[in-house]
């Protein structure tokens, strides 16, 4: 039957809960035209609780994702260096203080990249990124609630 998990005066829901586990990020790259062929995965040596986001901004690959150890937002590059060679990747860093339970979303358009995060507070926060440094976080608003219509429409006007 499980463990208690959740219990409101009048019912008991009952099952398993499994610990958030991490896992090390791992990069692999294509090589050719052929997209069977792969390098072997190489480990970038840390952890994330969340899948990493990743995106193509200015020819690098950038990733974000959630430190296990605090659930700060990190992000780092990965860099091909000019002429060949196996890719550079930089040291993590903090993205503000941005702390997240969730998977962060990232894109690039419009000559920026894009980041999104559920906060611990369940707010919805984004930042942008335009080759120097983060700006500040923003949080995104709900859109306005809409004031429910009775179901069915209630015929007015009829005689």
């Amino acid at each position: 039957m499980g463990e208690r998990v959740a219990y409101d005066g009048a019912h008991e829901l009952y099952g398993r809960i499994d610990p958030i586990k991490a896992g090390t990020l791992e990069y692999a790259v294509r090589t050719g035209t052929n997209w069977a062929v792969w390098t072997p995965p190489v480990a970038l040596g840390f952890e994330s609780l969340t899948p990493p986001a990743l995106a193509s901004y200015n020819g690098v690959l950038h990733a974000v994702y959630t430190r296990p150890s605090d659930m700060a937002v990190m992000w780092t590059r990965l860099e091909s260096p000019v002429g060949g060679g196996s890719p550079a990747r930089s040291t993590p860093a903090r993205i503000g203080n941005d702390a997240t339970l969730y998977a962060p979303a990232l894109t690039a358009g419009h000559g920026k990249l894009f980041y999104a995060v559920t906060g611990l507070d369940n707010g919805l926060y984004r930042r942008t990124y335009a080759g120097v440094a983060w700006s500040d976080a923003g949080r995104i608003s709900p859109p306005a609630r809409r004031t429910a219509r009775p179901w069915p429409p209630t015929r007015t006007g009829y005689g």
